[in-house]
């Protein structure tokens, strides 16, 4: 036997029950199976299908055409329901499940993520049901054997990323009504579905809003925070009036981002907006009016601004869903939400809400212990007390992080935000070409995440790259308007660094909060504008937070690659007084 390769269409069944069956009634069974073998045997050989293997109970077949794939499992449910089974087993029933992908061949089996979708498709169903791909869908002839297809929108596979936009296959001789599929629940992330944007003064110009939206769907789509339905699945919407809360249930989304384009000869007005999906409520929207010259340029500038306001830890969605978790009971919360408690904690930036973070997030991993974001929260939460000196045992917190941060990076390591995190890990240990390295590669895997370019500003600096530190810095700031209070931190020591010591000064002093660090830098750009006593009250402060911090603390903390960064940092604190260890 040959097997097809390239394109194929998978076919897997299985009895439903089979092991309380065989329990039950052996004898009955084995009669059944034995016809049951001979009928889906029958029926995949008629469509010039190949069996691949027995499954348990059940086949794994593949079919080059998609339309003798769908035909061998109606000639099979036909054939199976007119059997008269045995009574000990009366409801003997299979389920069916097809999808076409691209099939690998080896050693006579098949790998690749196509046959284990279309297995996931098949546990999904009910005995006497068929459940089709979208991909398959599109393929099949439906005029074969008078078929008809049942949309049942997109649903959450188990073990996918990805929901599966799935169908009923219906028709003379075939059962229609079954309960709700077996599928998992939502993400366990903010999940949001990009509708087609409308365009308006110029209908001829809808490409370019078909455009921007496929460029967001893909840019969300690198934000691993988001869980985001595919383009297929929401362009079935276009040039449709739509209820947002219906949509949103139908695809299994929290969110729905629609907008339009208005045309006045080149120019745009560009306006997007945020809805919850469960109340119709808006929750956030922008409007940009541009001259379309370089419709590239735009898209590029519009796609990256939204996603930057809608993603990461302090994007739109990420602080609605914290809104929402804040105000509950912890004892009540799900995972995911006493994960997005923890954020929260972690981001109070003070040691006792850290602690508590890290208590939160721990108990979220004894039960969801291949969640990657939440060891990279927790990563966090161990360096944490290193970088501003909330620990007498900083060794031990560092191999702490070390550890939570390795197991997430072989959980996820296209997240942006491992990357970010092993950059500065490796920061702290001195390893200095590896975290530019780490840090640039973060960047590529997600340019649009603004706390990546922001804190890239601080190690930059500390690298002796200050300049693109504070570049950096600024395209954060644009990229996330509405930026937390570390963005200023971070904004003064670049400029510090850059020997801009008035506007660090102005940057630093505009934080509503500060760490020990922030600080210092403080106190060590009034120092150098000349401002001494002006300078001795945040150093103050900072001896009062930390009252064991010294120079030799400060350089340990905030380690420079180039001695001559150091320094520059230090002399200005160490003629103010503040003690060498």
């Amino acid at each position: 036997m040959t097997l097809p390769s390239g394109v194929v269409t998978f076919f897997f069944t299985d009895v439903v029950g089979s092991s309380t069956k065989w329990e039950m009634a052996g004898d009955a069974m084995e009669r059944a199976m034995r016809r049951h073998d001979a009928i889906i045997e029958k029926a995949i050989a008629s469509q010039a299908g190949e069996v691949v293997k027995k499954t348990g109970d059940g086949f794994m077949a593949v079919f080059a055409n998609p339309t003798g794939a769908v035909s061998a499992a109606v000639e099979s449910q036909r054939a199976l329901g007119a059997e008269a089974w045995d009574e000990a087993i009366a409801d003997f029933a299979v389920r069916m499940g097809i999808h076409t992908g691209s099939g690998q061949v080896e050693k006579g089996d098949y790998l690749g993520s196509a046959p284990n979708k279309a297995a996931r498709i098949e546990a999904a169903g009910h005995g006497g049901q068929i459940l089709v791909s979208a991909a398959t869908r599109e393929l099949v002839d439906e005029a074969a054997d008078l078929l008809g297809f049942r949309d049942l929108g997109d649903h959450y596979l188990r073990g996918l990323r990805r929901p599966e936009r799935l169908y009923q296959v219906t028709g003379d001789g075939l059962m229609e009504d079954f309960p709700p599929i077996r599928t998992e629940s939502k993400p366990d992330r903010p999940s949001i579905a990009v509708l087609p944007f409308e365009t308006l003064g110029d209908p001829e110009r809808g490409a370019f809003a078909d455009g921007l939206v496929e460029d967001l769907i893909t840019g969300l789509s690198r934000c691993r925070d988001l869980f985001v339905i595919a383009r297929n699945s929401t362009f079935v919407y276009k040039d449709s009036p739509v209820d947002i809360t219906t949509v949103a249930a139908k695809l299994g989304v929290r969110y729905v981002l629609e907008g339009s384009v208005r045309w006045s000869g080149d120019r745009a007005r560009i306006t997007a907006q945020l809805i919850d999906g469960s109340t119709g409520g808006h929750l956030w929207a922008e409007k940009y009016d541009r001259d379309v010259e370089d419709v590239f340029g735009v898209t590029d500038e519009i796609t990256d601004d939204i996603v930057a306001q809608l993603s990461g830890y302090h994007g739109v969605l990420v602080l609605t869903e914290k809104k929402r978790t804040v105000a509950q009971d912890p004892g009540s919360l799900g995972d995911y939400e006493a994960y997005m408690r923890g954020l929260e904690l972690k981001h109070r930036f003070m040691p006792e809400t850290n602690v508590e973070a890290r208590q939160t997030l721990l108990e979220v991993l004894e039960h969801r212990p291949a969640f990657a974001r939440a060891h990279v929260a927790l990563a966090w939460t161990w360096l944490f007390e290193v970088l501003w000196g909330w620990t007498e045992t900083p060794e031990v917190s560092l191999a702490e992080a070390w550890q939570v941060a390795k197991r997430a990076a072989e959980l996820d390591d296209l997240d942006a935000e491992v990357h970010w995190l092993l950059g500065e890990l490796h920061m702290a240990q001195g390893e200095y070409e590896r975290t530019e390295a780490e840090y640039r590669r973060a960047i590529d895997l997600n340019p649009s995440l603004a706390d990546v370019r922001a804190n890239w500003a601080s190690t930059a600096n500390r690298l002796g790259l200050a300049e693109e530190g504070v570049e950096s810095m600024e395209l954060g700031m644009k990229l996330n308007p509405n930026h937390p209070v570390w963005y200023a931190w971070f904004h003064g020591s670049s400029l510090y660094g850059a020997h801009r010591y008035e506007e660090a000064v102005r940057a630093l002093e505009a934080a509503a909060v500060h760490t020990v660090v922030s600080r210092l830098y403080l106190a060590a750009a009034l120092h150098r504008l000349g401002k001494d006593d002006e300078a001795r009250l945040p150093l103050a402060a900072a001896r009062d937070e930390v009252p064991e911090i010294s120079i030799a603390m400060l350089e340990q903390i905030e380690a420079y690659h180039d001695p001559a960064g150091q320094a520059h940092l230090s002399e200005p604190l160490r003629s103010l007084g503040l003690p060498e260890s």
